[in-house]
């Protein structure tokens, strides 16, 4: 409502605290559906909820992919186009010292190709190195392999 030709003035005003007070007393004594007060079925309703969210998410498996997602990541410098950068991150669950986890990291590497129709013919890791002190790194990376294809 617009009082003496501007917003914000007595009418106005009186308007918002009206519609304030109209809300504050819906949310005070209206479930969500708009039936009846709030109380225990909304309770309910919310545990109810939380079990079922709970109990999904307690079903679902890892996926093989998510260690590759999470720890690794394939990088294609568009100025360098026939460059391919390797980039991980060393975990717990994968240490860098770790023969097991190195296993790891070249299926993920393969994955990576795979999935992005690289090096058909194979590849090599040439260099491992640790990244630059001025090189993007904004995924946190701590090691970056350098890839050749044949």
């Amino acid at each position: 409502m617009i009082a003496h030709g501007y917003v914000g003035g007595p009418a106005h005003a009186d308007a918002v605290t009206r519609g304030v007070v109209w809300w504050r007393h819906r949310w005070n004594n209206a479930s969500p559906a708009g039936v009846g007060p709030r109380g225990e079925a909304s309770v309910r309703q919310i545990l109810a909820l939380a079990v079922l969210v709970a109990g999904c998410t307690g079903a679902l498996d890892k996926s093989e992919d998510f260690d590759r997602h999470r720890y690794s990541e394939l990088v294609q410098p568009y100025d360098r186009p026939d460059q391919i950068y390797f980039d991980v991150i060393f975990s717990p669950d994968f240490p860098a010292d770790d023969p097991a986890a190195d296993a790891a990291r070249m299926a993920w590497l393969q994955g990576w190709l795979l999935q992005r129709h690289l090096c058909a013919a194979g590849h090599e890791v040439a260099i491992r190195r640790p990244f630059n002190d001025f090189e993007n790194n904004p995924g946190g990376y701590q090691q970056r392999w350098e890839i050749r294809c044949r």
